[in-house]
């Protein structure tokens, strides 16, 4: 029954936003409330087998996290094998919001995993690498969270996710 609950709420936020206005402004009437939405993405940079030379040297593993509010707001924190290390603070659009949660829903987030180490192959073996960039992506709908860590054999869909979350901070990465 919760997770009947939390489709329909899910789905009727979705419905909600996607009736909206393109854009973004605040003043906007009839704007459905995320402000108990968040959506966070750690990636731990570790261990990941191409390692930077030194520090201050970009790798293929960055290590940051970048979490966005319901509003757009996004609040990045560069760590390491990042071009921007540091806090930073920059917005998205509402429709980018809105897409990201119609995405959350179409791969049925809260009924994934919650971690993905190993990868079932069609004849049945398990496959395991020791190094990657793991990651975690979690989602926060009013007071329900569901966090999924990603080191290797994910779904192609959570990998996509995965990739749109990275996207967004791209320009503050490389």
């Amino acid at each position: 029954m919760k997770k009947i609950n939390l489709l329909l709420t899910v789905l009727g936020l979705i419905l909600l936003t996607q009736s909206s206005a393109y854009g973004q402004s605040k003043n906007r009437p009839n704007k459905t409330d995320l402000s108990g939405t968040t959506i966070s993405m750690e990636r731990d940079g570790f261990p990941c087998g191409c390692g930077a030379l030194n520090e201050k040297d970009l790798s293929c593993c960055p290590a940051y996290s970048i979490v966005i509010s319901g509003d757009g707001t996004v609040r990045y924190e560069g760590i390491s094998s990042v071009k921007e290390r540091g806090k930073r603070t920059f917005t998205i659009l509402d429709e980018q919001v809105k897409q990201l949660l119609a995405d959350f829903e179409r791969i049925k987030f809260f009924e994934l995993q919650d971690k993905y180490t190993e990868k079932q192959l069609p004849n049945g073996l398990i496959s395991t690498i020791d190094h990657s960039n793991g990651t975690t992506i979690t989602l926060k709908i009013g007071n329900k969270t569901k966090s999924v860590y990603n080191f290797y054999g994910a779904p192609p869909e959570l990998q996509a996710l995965q990739n749109k979350l990275d996207a967004i901070s791209k320009h503050l990465q490389r």
